[in-house]
């Protein structure tokens, strides 16, 4: 039972590296994990792209939440349903910022390297014909 991934284990070994201004409630994380072993295979040869992957999902909803929440509501009730923006005490974290250390520094640290392309672009002016016609 050791050589498969499972959403906990995926939480567990994430959760020192998740900003505790994270909004996302446990039971969403785990799910979220679950969708990613879907997706990518549930063998242990797959645990740092899923953390990864993971890491950057977390950066990317938390950055949505707090872009779509502009009022300063700090947190809303419905139901038996809660949640809180903002993080806590109001603190607030640079999703973006998060995401492209999450791109650069752990995800290496997990394995998983950008993949990313050396070149240039070039611009020319409009194309003039070579050979000119000739009048006569």
């Amino acid at each position: 039972m050791d050589d498969i991934i499972t959403p906990a284990l995926v939480l567990e070994e994430t959760r020192i590296y998740i900003p505790a201004e994270n909004t996302l409630p446990d039971e969403y994380l785990l799910k979220l994990a679950a969708d990613l072993i879907a997706l990518h295979g549930n063998t242990m040869d797959m645990l740092g792209k899923i953390k990864c992957e993971f890491l950057k999902a977390i950066a990317r909803l938390n950055g949505a939440m707090s872009s779509i929440n502009p009022t300063g509501v700090k947190s809303e009730k419905l139901g038996d349903h809660s949640i809180t923006y903002g993080g806590v005490d109001g603190a607030t974290t640079d999703w973006g910022g998060y995401l492209k250390q999450v791109s650069t520094v752990l995800c290496p640290m997990f394995g998983v390297e950008s993949n990313y392309g050396l070149g240039i672009t070039i611009h020319s002016p409009c194309k003039k014909p070579i050979i000119r016609k000739c009048c006569r």
